[in-house]
């Protein structure tokens, strides 16, 4: 699994992964997100399925700040994919 990926236009972005256990209701940590960062769309997307919500940010002072209030699954998540 990449934590970090680069688009087409250069530009990089870092995951925090969350799974399901670690925070169940992903409204908090959206709504928390929103009020510390801003909305989505610049600094920071997110996707998510039925086990894990993936938190992409451009800036890695903003994945830090998410990382050390919410956790990061991502090493976890990843050896759990078959």
């Amino acid at each position: 699994m990449n934590t970090t990926i680069e688009t087409t236009s250069g530009r990089t972005w870092h995951l925090v992964r969350l799974s399901r256990e670690r925070c169940p209701n992903w409204n908090e940590a959206g709504a928390w997100l929103t009020e510390h960062v801003g909305l989505p769309g610049q600094r920071w997307y997110t996707h998510f399925n039925q086990r894990h919500i993936d938190f992409w940010f451009g800036d890695t002072r903003d994945q830090l700040l998410f990382t050390l209030a919410w956790g990061n699954d991502e090493h976890q998540s990843s050896k759990n994919v078959a």
